[in-house]
Formats: structure tokens, C-alpha cells, sequence
């Protein structure tokens, strides 16, 4: 398994259409090399989220949390299908995706986004994945998935 560096797409696109999809396939790693504040900023905005712990230190202090802003949780999902549509080469072959936060992102933190495929139905043409996020030792959010897999990689 390779890192896929986050702008990667096209060449992340390219490997996967090549490697058979079968159990115990690893997808290619997506990194976050630093969570960005200035996105987490955008995203606050975005979502309607007031929660300050998302664009002021002070306020993550005064909690207790540490000395740099937590990234919102919709983000982590959002990696998460970022890493699912680069393997996938199409965001519509994407079914279902489901995620747990197990620990806060921390601005500045890089992350690794990985995949394995655990099932394949080819009666259904899709296949089951394994997702999982982590920022440094830390596993901050798990998941999984349901694919279709295009009808040439059967």
C-alpha cells in the first residue's frame, strides 16, 4: 500500500483501475499531511457551526482540550469519502458510507485515511470496505462502506 498524496487524483484513479478487487485488497492511503485552521474556519462557516473550539485557541484552552483548534467531525467523513471516490474513480459508485468519531483532529495533524476491501458480492456487483482515519498513533475515526464495482473488474 501507497500514501496518495491529497492531489493526486488522477494517478490515484489510474492504479486502482488495474488491481482485481477481491478480499484483503488495500486501497491506497489518503494523507492530510496538516489539518488546516483556515479550513476548519471555512467549515464553521459553512455548517453554521458557532462552536468556537473550531477557530479559537482561546476557547480550546479555556476547555481544557489543548492549545490548537479541533477540526469538526463532518470532516473526518469527509476524508474518509474522499479516500472511497479517489479508489473508486467515481463518487456515484458509492452507496453507503458510514463513520464513527473515536478522538478529536487537531489543527495542524496529518492524517492517514485507509481502505480494505472485506467482501465482494458479485452478484450485486459491489463490494464491502473497511475505512479508518488516524492522526499520528491515534485512531480518531472508523468506518465503512458499500462500492459498486464497475462491471470490467469483476
Amino acid at each position: 500500500m501507497h500514501a496518495v498524496e491529497h492531489d493526486d487524483r488522477a494517478t490515484a484513479r489510474e492504479r486502482v483501475t488495474d488491481r482485481p478487487i477481491e478480499a484483503g485488497l488495500e486501497l491506497d492511503q489518503f494523507v492530510v499531511d496538516a489539518v488546516s485552521s483556515d479550513r476548519m474556519r471555512i467549515m464553521s462557516a459553512l455548517l453554521d457551526d458557532p462552536t468556537p473550539i473550531h477557530f479559537d485557541i482561546r476557547a480550546v484552552r479555556a476547555l481544557g482540550m489543548g492549545d490548537r483548534e479541533i477540526n469538526q467531525g463532518p470532516m473526518c467523513l469527509g476524508y474518509l469519502t474522499e479516500l472511497v471516490t479517489r479508489w473508486t474513480g467515481d463518487p456515484l459508485r458509492l452507496r453507503r458510507l458510514r463513520c464513527r468519531l473515536l478522538g478529536n483532529v487537531f489543527a495542524g495533524e496529518r492524517l492517514a485515511c485507509s481502505g480494505r476491501v472485506t467482501a465482494v458480492d458479485r452478484a450485486a456487483a459491489t463490494c464491502e470496505l473497511d475505512l479508518v482515519v488516524v492522526a499520528g498513533p491515534r485512531k480518531v475515526a472508523q468506518g465503512d462502506a458499500t462500492v459498486a464495482i464497475p462491471s470490467g473488474r469483476l
